[in-house]
């Protein structure tokens, strides 16, 4: 009998406790509503200058949503050795449309990271084109726009163009009014294995150099110079002759772990001076300037968006300033 009158008191506490909570609940979403509409209340007339700029955040959004339903089908993808590969077709309907990217030549990418002149015949060259820079307006922003699993973003390769597979044909493709290019994007991250060990000699070295962050928040190796020998100019000739470009090192990347070691870059540091054998996990330099940019983008609206929202209030101010 007891028992039953506990059991009876906690189901009499917990019913209680959750009335009290939907209470609070109730009563949060009401003072919400208040506010909402409080602030609607506010708002200037249809007229201001207030208004206006409201009106035109709101074509803003409308605009982003509109481009969103716009989103056609997903595109096909490819993969291969940790690479992933799609096509992408652009046409100038007008004389005025532009594709709007920019571009160089593979092996000048390549050769510049591992610290040849770009007339060496000392190294194969990739046969690709490498995306510089995507403009604010032109077809392949369209492109974009309309296909978020599929869009093209600089650091990304292209492998033909109009069936056109070397650097100078494809260059040539892309004057045409219509283009189907063959893209392919490099995977982030990946590994690599080094070794020292030269048969019964001394130990080789490694080959290349690199810095610890300034900050030491930042718990990774920046690559800063590739060495024309050692163990890496080896694993780097052994990538481009079996055509793994993208198994290559170059300067500017991060080395994120040594063997079992990571999030630590004295540790890493030491592991490299340190073993014979040394498994590498690399992310690419263009991880972080896409960062970079996505940053420095979404800080631009921001900007763009507080001088708009400052605009109104400076009007209102300079109206309530009596005449001169």
């Amino acid at each position: 009998e007891a028992a039953a009158k506990q059991q009876a008191e906690a189901a009499a506490k917990q019913q209680a406790e959750q009335e009290e909570r939907d209470r609070k609940a109730a009563a949060e979403k009401a003072a919400a509503e208040q506010a909402a509409a409080a602030k609607a209340k506010a708002l200037p007339s249809p007229g201001s200058t207030k208004s206006s700029w409201a009106a035109g955040l709101k074509d803003v959004l409308a605009k982003q949503n509109e481009k969103k339903t716009q989103q056609v089908e997903p595109v096909a993808k490819r993969y291969k050795d940790g690479c992933t590969i799609w096509d992408c077709e652009l046409i100038k309907e007008t004389a005025d449309d532009k594709y709007g990217f920019s571009h160089s030549s593979g092996k000048t990418e390549i050769f510049k990271g591992i610290g040849l002149d770009e007339n060496s015949t000392d190294f194969p060259s990739p046969k690709v084109l490498f995306v510089r820079k995507i403009a604010g307006e032109g077809l392949l922003l369209k492109w974009n726009e309309a296909h978020d699993d599929a869009n093209v973003q600089p650091g990304d390769r292209i492998l033909s163009v109009n069936g056109a597979t070397t650097a100078e044909t494809m260059s040539k493709e892309l004057k045409a009014s219509k283009i189907a290019m063959e893209i392919i994007r490099y995977p982030e991250e990946f590994d690599i294995s080094l070794s020292k060990k030269a048969g019964d000699g001394p130990l080789k070295k490694l080959g290349f150099k690199f810095e610890k962050p300034a900050n030491e928040e930042v718990k990774e190796l920046k690559i800063t110079e590739v060495g024309k020998d050692g163990c890496l100019w080896d694993s780097n000739l052994q990538q481009a002759e079996k055509d793994m470009f993208h198994n290559i090192v170059m300067v500017g990347m991060r080395i994120v772990q040594v063997n079992n070691i990571s999030d630590d870059a004295n540790k890493m540091k030491e592991e490299l001076k340190s073993a014979e054998t040394v498994n590498l996990r690399l992310r690419r330099a263009e991880v972080y300037a896409l960062a970079r940019a996505k940053l420095v983008r979404q800080a631009q609206i921001l900007a763009a968006f507080t001088s708009m929202s400052k605009r109104p209030e400076a009007a209102a101010s300079a109206s309530k300033d009596p005449p001169s």
